[in-house]
């Protein structure tokens, strides 16, 4: 799961936290709840939430017993604020795109990762493609 790749990506870096904070953004659409909730619950969300409160996955859920908190994120103009520092606090950042849409995926290079080195963002990025299962369907 993205969290699981999040926390092996700090790798040493991780050493010693008592905790890993995992922030998901990307365009709204993407599955990023979605995400969230299938890592949390090991099951698919019907109709999720907007947005999320912050998710803590138990220590137990990874060997190393840390536990996760993952960050749901607005893409809304009126949240940028809030997506910015949740950005800056990040100790993971999970970027997502819909497979359904590809203009989401053109938008990580045009947009997202530009984003993240303007705020200078020092931390593993990871790329998760959502919404494979709804590829081929006509939008």
């Amino acid at each position: 799961m993205a969290a699981a790749a999040a926390a092996a990506a700090l790798g040493a870096e991780y050493g010693g936290r008592t905790s890993v904070r995992v922030v998901v953004i990307g365009d709204q659409g993407t599955g990023k709840s979605s995400l969230i909730v299938a890592a949390a619950t090991d099951s698919f969300p019907e109709s999720p939430p907007r947005v999320l409160p912050p998710t803590r996955l138990p220590a137990d859920y990874f060997p190393d017993r840390v536990p996760i908190t993952i960050i749901d994120t607005s893409s809304s103009p009126e949240n940028r604020g809030k997506l910015i520092g949740q950005c800056q606090a990040a100790d993971a950042i999970v970027l997502t795109y819909a497979c359904d849409r590809p203009a989401t995926l053109d938008r990580l290079t045009t947009y997202w990762l530009p984003e993240l080195r303007r705020l200078e963002v020092q931390v593993p990025v990871i790329v998760v493609g959502c919404k494979l299962d709804l590829r081929g369907s006509i939008r």
